[in-house]
């Protein structure tokens, strides 16, 4: 009889099935986790990859969350063209103007006004400009970081091999509790109020086709 089994045989004995507790992203089942006092933290196979697509899951996760991309009737205008034209009417300018203190504007800030001009700044965007730049921007510094936000690789392949990984029976959907877990949790969070408007606009059963979904939002851009 081992030290756990003399420790509490009780809840020795009755350790879970494994098929019962191991979950598909768990790295590893130990099966010893149920033992009272024994720490274990899984890790997800997703910390220890990255995914190879955790940048598709940030920049995915600010599509959702600029609203400006989920208005139903939004042009289907190219981004760079939409860009310049925001340069041409000052409207960039504006919005920056507004939000300056010296002259400059935080990498913060930066990022909420690059999303209030209807780009997808991701984290990674806002941290290699402060690596380059520094915490403060002055407008043509803006101007670039602006540029750097529209994504133009961004591509449904991406997206959708970011989902499959939750799908190991490559059925190819996802629950609609499953998708509210992933966007919610995983690269940039959406907030409650955004999952709500993802839900309202693209979740219409219990079942989401997670390809058509990724369509569908990337054809809103």
């Amino acid at each position: 009889m081992g030290r756990a089994e003399k420790g509490c045989p009780i809840c020795y004995h009755k350790l879970p099935q494994p098929g019962e507790v191991l979950e598909p992203y768990d790295e590893e089942l130990n099966y010893f986790m149920w033992i009272p006092g024994f720490e274990w933290k899984p890790k997800p196979v997703a910390e220890k990859e990255a995914y190879e697509t955790e940048r598709s899951h940030q920049r995915f996760s600010f599509v959702f969350a600029n609203p400006l991309l989920l208005n139903v009737g939004e042009a289907d205008e190219d981004m760079e063209e939409a860009l310049q034209e925001m340069v041409e009417n000052d409207e960039m300018k504006q919005k920056y103007s507004d939000k300056a203190s010296g002259g400059k504007v935080s990498t913060s800030d930066a990022a909420v006004l690059a999303r209030q001009l209807g780009l997808a700044p991701s984290y990674a965007d806002v941290e290699k400009c402060a690596e380059q730049n520094g915490q403060q921007l002055d407008y043509s510094t803006f101007q670039q970081f602006a540029a750097q936000s529209t994504h133009p690789e961004d591509n449904v392949e991406d997206f959708v091999g970011a989902f499959a990984y939750f799908d190991p029976n490559g059925e190819g959907t996802l629950s609609v509790q499953q998708m509210r877990n992933i966007l919610t949790t995983f690269g940039e969070p959406l907030t409650t109020q955004e999952m709500n408007i993802v839900e309202t606009e693209f979740f219409q059963s219990k079942r989401v086709d997670y390809r058509e979904f990724c369509t569908r939002v990337l054809a809103r851009k």
